[in-house]
């Protein structure tokens, strides 16, 4: 009995996946059989099995994964610095220096968040804001599909 290491985990061939230590990954059943018993092996398959799709994506998948990652990362800091305003301003608050009207913040932040200018904030302003920001983002690119693949990628990876 020799003690895999965490680089060399037996794989376990199940209908139309491989397990190796904790990553599964969809193969064809003859690979299954054929995939070495190392995560080298593993990554082999994988790489053969996802190059169809990756090399689809190209240059605009790649634009579409970083634009997503961007905004995200943006969107974090963002809310990050709102949270900060918002405790700065209850602190002056509680220590009387100024006086926040919410109802008004709460009115002018509706207004600024009502993308679509149907009088609500909702579901429909932030699907109008999303779909106008990927349409700038992707404008040009020779593949619009390559893109928005990119981008959901990007929006499930980073």
């Amino acid at each position: 009995g020799e003690d895999p290491s965490p680089h060399r985990r037996p794989c376990v061939g199940l209908l139309t996946s491989v397990v190796c230590g904790s990553m599964l990954t969809v193969v064809k059943p003859a690979q299954a059989v054929q995939a070495q018993q190392t995560l080298e092996g593993m990554v082999d398959v994988f790489v053969d099995n996802a190059a169809p799709y990756v090399s689809t994506l190209g240059i605009s998948g790649l634009v579409g994964f970083a634009v997503a990652a961007a905004g995200k990362n943006v969107a974090k800091g963002l809310v990050a610095l709102i949270g900060v305003l918002l405790m700065l301003g209850q602190a002056l608050t509680y220590k009387r220096f100024v006086t926040i009207h919410w109802e008004e913040m709460e009115a002018q932040g509706k207004k600024l968040l009502d993308f679509n200018n149907d009088g609500t904030t909702d579901k429909n302003d932030f699907k109008f804001m999303l779909k106008n920001l990927v349409k700038l983002a992707g404008t040009g690119l020779p593949s619009a599909a390559g893109f928005y693949t990119g981008f959901l990628m990007g929006l499930k990876l980073a």
